[in-house]
């Protein structure tokens, strides 16, 4: 097994798709997230740090997973959650054995936990503060799996902005759906 310095390095080498885009190292989809979860808890020590830390994701997983109404009375995956709700999510599950680590390196192991290739997520972490907006939709775009996903980021930037502001992101708007 590899040590905990070595992970961090490897995720840390692995996980970037562009300065505001990170990328899970888990292989799993989102949907085959919960058997790993909990087949990982299945064989780690209750109460242990990591127990503590896979029950963190498995909630945020929970609320990734969860049915949201549409206003056409229909249902979807929500799939989407801010990253400080999921932080305090995960918070909520989580010791860390000392109080004197500070929130900055909470956070950090936090992302660490989230893209870990064992019993991360699946997830993209989108940090719309870095980087330019053209370069993020970009990246965001080409590491989307689906065309249904891609369709709907399509979506969600032509409800928000301007014909000509979506192609300037490089996205073509004719392909919008309204």
């Amino acid at each position: 097994m590899a040590s905990g310095n070595e992970v961090r390095s490897f995720i840390g080498g692995n996980i970037v798709r562009n300065k505001a885009v990170l990328s899970s190292l888990q292989s799993c989809k989102l949907k085959e997230n919960l058997s790993v979860l909990e087949d990982k808890i299945a064989k780690v020590s209750s109460g242990s740090q990591l127990w503590e830390h896979l029950r963190g994701l498995r909630a945020i997983l929970d609320s990734l997973l969860a049915n949201v109404a549409c206003s056409n009375g229909s249902t979807r995956v929500a799939s989407y959650i801010e990253f400080e709700e999921a932080y305090h999510l995960f918070l909520g599950y989580c010791t860390f054995g000392s109080t004197n680590i500070k929130d900055t390196d909470k956070k950090k192991h936090f992302k660490e936990m989230l893209l870990h290739p064992n019993y991360g997520l699946c997830v993209y972490l989108v940090d719309t503060l870095k980087g330019n907006l053209f370069e993020t939709v970009q990246a965001l775009y080409q590491a989307l799996d689906t065309e249904w996903d891609k369709k709907i980021l399509r979506v969600i930037l032509g409800a928000t902005r301007t014909r000509a502001e979506v192609d300037a992101l490089g996205i073509d708007s004719d392909s919008q759906v309204k």
